[in-house]
Parts: C-alpha cells; sequence; structure tokens
C-alpha cells in the first residue's frame, strides 16, 4: 500500500488489521515508512506510520538508507515530510548510506529546493564537510557543482563552509570550480565559486587543465568564459600587459554588474580605475560605493582627483 501511495485511510485500515506489518520484511530490510518515503507519499501518511512505528526511522534499507535518504531521493522532496524525519530523530542526518552518501549529499545530488537544503545545512551544518561518492572525496558542493545548480544553492553552500571551495577532488585534483566548468554552469554560479576563492581559477587539475581551459573544451557559457578569460589574466597577466588585462577585465565586470570582480582590481591594481575611461556613468555610484566599503581613502580620493570627467554628468 505504501509503495502504491495507498490513502491514509488504506494505510490506517491495514496498520489497525496487522500492526505488526509496520516492522517491515527482513528480506529487503525495508519498512512500510521506508517505502512510503520512497514514493513520495503524502505528510500524513508518512506522520501516521512515523507515530506508529517510530523505531523504523533507525533501520536502514539494503543500501544503507533511512527513511530520510529515501525522503531526499527527489527533485521536490515535501520539506513538511523532510522536517518531521529529521525532527523525531536528528541523528539520521549523520547516517551514511551506499558510498558515504548523507542527506545533505542526496539533497544536492536531485537538486532539491533550496527550503529543503537550508533546513538540512541549519539543522547538521558539520554535514558540509563530509565527503562521499565512488572515491569518498565529493563534499556537497561539488556534487552541487555537477548538476548545473542555481544560485541560491551555490550561495547557501560556499556562506556555510567556505573551505569546500580549496577542497580537491583525490582522482582528478578538481575543485568545485573545475567541476562547475566542466558542467557548463552559468556566469552567476561561477562567479560566486570564484569570489572567495579568485585564486581557483590558476589551479591546474590532474591533467593540467585549468578552469578556462575546461570551460572551453566543454562549451561553457560565453559570458562565463569570458569572466573566466579575466579573472585569470588578472593573476597571469605578463606585467608589461597588466594595465590593458586589468581595463578590459573592468569594463567586462562593470557590464555584467560584478562588483565583487571590480574589487579584485581593486586590490590587485589599485590604481586602474584611474585609467579607465569606457566606465558608464550608471556605474559610477556602485563602482564609488565598492571603493569606499573596501579601499583605503587614498583610493577614493585619487579617483576623485583624476577621474572628475567621469562625475560631470552626475
Amino acid at each position: 500500500a505504501c509503495y502504491n501511495k495507498s490513502p491514509l485511510e488504506v494505510v490506517s485500515f491495514l496498520i489497525e488489521c496487522w500492526p505488526d506489518a509496520l516492522k517491515g520484511n527482513r528480506i529487503c530490510r525495508g519498512t512500510p515508512l521506508h517505502y512510503a518515503c520512497k514514493k513520495k507519499a503524502p505528510f500524513e501518511v508518512v506522520s501516521l506510520l512515523v507515530e506508529h512505528y517510530p523505531d523504523a526511522l533507525k533501520m536502514k534499507s539494503l543500501n544503507d538508507e533511512t527513511p530520510l535518504h529515501l525522503a531526499c531521493e527527489h527533485q521536490e522532496p515535501l520539506i513538511e515530510v523532510v522536517s518531521l524525519l529529521i525532527e523525531r530523530w536528528p541523528d539520521a542526518l549523520r547516517e551514511k548510506a551506499m558510498y558515504d552518501y548523507t542527506p545533505l549529499h542526496l539533497v544536492c545530488v536531485h537538486e532539491a529546493p533550496i527550503e529543503v537544503v537550508s533546513l538540512i545545512v541549519k539543522r547538521y551544518p558539520d554535514g558540509l564537510g563530509e565527503k562521499a561518492g565512488y572515491a569518498c572525496d565529493f563534499t556537497p558542493l561539488h556534487i552541487a557543482c555537477r548538476n548545473q545548480p542555481s544560485l541560491a544553492m551555490v550561495s547557501l553552500l560556499i556562506e556555510h563552509y567556505p573551505d569546500a571551495l580549496r577542497e580537491k577532488l583525490k582522482s582528478c585534483d578538481y575543485l568545485p570550480l573545475h567541476v562547475a566548468c566542466r558542467k557548463q554552469a552559468s556566469c552567476d554560479v561561477v562567479a560566486a565559486l570564484i569570489e572567495k576563492h579568485p585564486e581557483a581559477t590558476t589551479e591546474r587539475e590532474k591533467n593540467g587543465e585549468l578552469p578556462l581551459d575546461l570551460a572551453i573544451t566543454y562549451d561553457a557559457p560565453e559570458d562565463t568564459q569570458k569572466l573566466l578569460l579575466h579573472v585569470t589574466g588578472l593573476f597571469n597577466g605578463k606585467e608589461d600587459n597588466k594595465a590593458c588585462v586589468a581595463e578590459e577585465a573592468t569594463i567586462f565586470f562593470t557590464e555584467i554588474e560584478w562588483w565583487s570582480g571590480i574589487l579584485l582590481v581593486l586590490v590587485k591594481y589599485p590604481t586602474v580605475i584611474t585609467q579607465t575611461s569606457s566606465l558608464h556613468i550608471k556605474t559610477i555610484p556602485d563602482l564609488l560605493s565598492m571603493v569606499g566599503h573596501c579601499c583605503n581613502i587614498k583610493t577614493m580620493w585619487k579617483i576623485l582627483c583624476e577621474k572628475q570627467d567621469l562625475f560631470k554628468d552626475i
């Protein structure tokens, strides 16, 4: 009945007739609660099963999956079901299924809604550093980057565990940025990965490829490739060409309104703004705000003094 998503009345009637059925099948190590979670049964059915046999929360299937693992194996898991399972047995968040997958890894695999991911991260933040997969070295961020994730998903994972940006896969030396570039990630996602660890653009994987190389090889979006090209250039540009590289990067970052990129230019080349003549007038307020928040008074004063022509129409 649970496998076939039978209505609450049917499940309730069957429990009354034979309560021991809740203990499940010893051969396949699955309880009705496992099947209900696997088949995305309604909250009322899951709640009824938990109420009558809470021990099922701690039992595992043949693949070492708890009911929470199974509930997380959906692209649109029911947040009320996930919340109930966590509330009734919080330690389920620490349990590992086949290949050491935790519930957090699974919601990243299946691109669950940000509300579900946020709930799991909030209740078990240590899970962000757990590694899983065939070689047991994928962080949740690595896994998310394999699936063309939303900006909200990546930002959440980075915010709560920025160290994942520096974690490399054992088999290929991929950082999350390498994974994202190979999987044709959007420009805003790649920008989020670069923001807290821009040096990642200079890291080579096992075969000597930079993130930019992978983005080109696997045909990432054009703006993603341009972003990587400019950031990589800021680190690898030749000394006699750095002013040109910095100016071109500034113009592109301004066009896409990536103010963290502007800050990166200012940190590496503090005087570049005073040499840049192609900034659009509408970007000046944001630019000055970034300079004011992140740079010293001398840099701000230099811009104001040497680029007064930028402000004549303001």
